[in-house]
């Protein structure tokens, strides 16, 4: 793998054999694992964001299911849900778009699509996979009303102040 991940997770998603790993982003905790941000042991599941072709590969050739998933609440309580694909382990929890509750609080609209999601992330040279970068995740995890989201903030910010 690159020097600049440590590869466990972007293995894992590069053994799936997309059609284009060009097109997918790794996400939330798994991102923040290959950055060095949490531990691996941390990550709850595989998180990414990728396009169609490749969520039509998951379902067609591989078997995966869709799946809804909480993403945060609104200022009112009521849940904001997304659709996913997921494999039946749960292991891996793929989404068609990236998702803000930060940006959706301040516009109606939280979604990214993969190919804007690309230009907040960093590519792996060795497996052509994306890592979306630390700040646009701390960006994810703002207003969630989710604790693990709030944690995630503090690791982050707890890392960076390590850099300086």
């Amino acid at each position: 793998m690159s020097r600049e991940f440590d590869g466990q997770i972007l293995a894992q998603v590069a053994e799936l054999g997309l059609p284009r790993n060009d097109e997918f982003i790794l996400t939330d905790s798994s991102a923040l694992a290959e950055w060095g941000v949490i531990p691996f042991d941390e990550v709850g599941d595989i998180d990414g964001v990728t396009t169609q072709e490749n969520i039509d590969y998951l379902r067609r050739k591989i078997g995966w299911k869709i799946i809804e998933r909480t993403v945060g609440y609104k200022q009112d309580g009521r849940r904001v849900r997304v659709t996913a694909v997921g494999d039946e382990a749960k292991v891996f929890d793929i989404h068609p778009h990236g998702f803000s509750m930060y940006d959706h609080n301040r516009t109606g609209n939280g979604r990214i699509q993969p190919s804007d999601l690309i230009e907040f992330s960093t590519q792996d040279p060795a497996t052509g996979l994306w890592v979306a970068r630390i700040d646009y995740i701390d960006r994810t995890k703002r207003e969630t009303g989710r604790a693990k989201d709030e944690l995630r903030r503090l690791a982050i910010k707890e890392y960076l102040q390590r850099r300086l």
